[in-house]
């Protein structure tokens, strides 16, 4: 993963000025205009940008965490690393699924969480109530024969869900899994909640050599940051678009982690965060939509440059 580049950081007033919202037109209905300057750091904002797939690819209608979207995602030149949720089945398989419970997929985002738990189904028994959940070991075979291609080196991120315990134990299948020989050449990136410390730490002394994200998603983890610790097994932060707060960034560089924000989906939000991280930060952006950098750039030349 790229490190961060923290030879200047441009946070606060003076962005703002620079950069910040602009009335579409002057006093003289003249468009409104960027100066070459502010198009160059706009556009090393831009460079510095890696791609993270958000659940796979799903932009074209594919469904999250499935080993279709997972896929989309792998063979997508532009996408550095596909992101992935686990969770583990009553007879020890791992699965990829977000929620605890299946029902919000099935059913619309209002069935979110009513639904059995996966931990107390067999994968039989998912597999009856849900066409969505598929195994990680087909992922990570998928990975094998992706390896061969050339040109192609998307990694993949596996976040462990380990809501109220449910996943007790996972840690150890996901350990056995990644041990197996045919996945050697296989280093996933992991991410973990607060409640998962435990697990990022017996993993780590298993695989040493895998980068572990922390996922910041509440004060409990900016708290964790604030008073980070020196036997913490991370060495990135997945964080929250919302947390990102010049506080927690600077905790997050001080301590010398990588950097994912998490989820960016539209160029208003993608502006907020260039305000927030500035032109020379090396970064991941969790998405939905891999077309925003595209789709970002297309603005940035849409207004008229100064001279």
């Amino acid at each position: 993963m790229k490190k961060f580049k923290k030879a200047l950081l441009f946070i606060g007033l003076g962005l703002l000025v620079l950069f910040g919202p602009k009335d579409s037109t002057d006093a003289k209905g003249t468009e409104e205009v960027l100066t070459v300057d502010e198009i160059d750091a706009l556009e090393s904002f831009l460079e510095n940008i890696y791609l993270v797939g958000h659940r796979g690819k799903t932009i074209d209608g594919k469904i999250e965490n499935t080993r279709d979207a997972l896929l989309a995602a792998l063979y997508d030149k532009e996408i550095s690393i596909a992101e992935c949720d686990i969770q583990l089945t009553k007879d020890g398989k791992i699965v990829l699924y977000h929620d605890t419970s299946i029902g919000r997929l099935e059913k619309g985002q209002l069935a979110r969480m009513v639904g059995p738990n996966i931990c107390d189904l067999t994968y039989e028994e998912l597999q009856e109530l849900t066409p969505y959940a598929c195994l990680l070991s087909d992922v990570l075979d998928d990975m094998v024969a992706f390896n061969n291609i050339e040109g192609l080196d998307t990694k993949l991120l596996i976040e462990l869900k380990n809501s109220k315990g449910e996943n007790d134990g996972l840690d150890l299948a996901l350990s056995n899994l990644l041990s197996a020989q045919r996945y050697q050449d296989i280093i996933p990136f992991l991410s973990f909640q607060t409640d998962d410390i435990s697990f990022a730490k017996n993993l780590n002394n298993i695989f040493p050599n895998n980068e572990m994200l922390l996922v910041a998603r509440s004060q409990k983890e900016l708290d964790y940051l604030a008073n980070y610790p020196a036997d913490a097994p991370f060495t990135g932060v997945n964080i929250g678009f919302k947390y990102l707060t010049s506080q927690s960034l600077e905790d997050i560089m001080s301590n010398g982690l990588d950097l994912m924000v998490w989820t960016i989906n539209d160029t208003d939000k993608l502006e907020k965060l260039f305000l927030k991280l500035g032109p020379d930060m090396t970064f991941g952006l969790v998405t939905d939509n891999p077309p925003i950098i595209d789709e970002f750039e297309e603005e940035i030349y849409s207004k008229k440059t100064l001279s």
